[in-house]
């Protein structure tokens, strides 16, 4: 759930619901052509000395390029997410008060 904190911002918000966003569609798109990438590395292993080998292998090679990377900024999307989450924690107040409860 996006933080009900007053101090969260409409830009922090947008972001926290981009990356969740990213991080969701992203996933449906791999799952859903994970399959195709299958059956076309089926195919590859079969057919070794093939011409169409070279587009099939491309295409399977840029895929897990594309999921690498997906899955990289999924984790720097989700290290955000959390560090704006917590501002109070990542700033010490510089108020001179003792921040800690009694």
């Amino acid at each position: 759930m996006p933080p009900t904190n007053s101090s969260f911002h409409l830009k922090e918000l947008f972001c926290y619901y981009l990356g969740i966003g990213f991080i969701i569609i992203g996933f449906v798109v791999l799952t859903s052509m994970k399959k195709g990438m299958e059956s076309k590395v089926a195919f590859l292993t079969a057919n070794r000395e093939n011409e169409e080998n070279s587009l099939k292998a491309t295409s399977v090679i840029w895929w897990i390029w594309g999921s690498t990377a997906w899955g990289i900024a999924s984790m720097f999307l989700v290290v955000c997410i959390i560090i704006l989450d917590e501002p109070q924690k990542a700033i010490p107040s510089t108020s001179g008060e003792n921040d800690f409860p009694s």
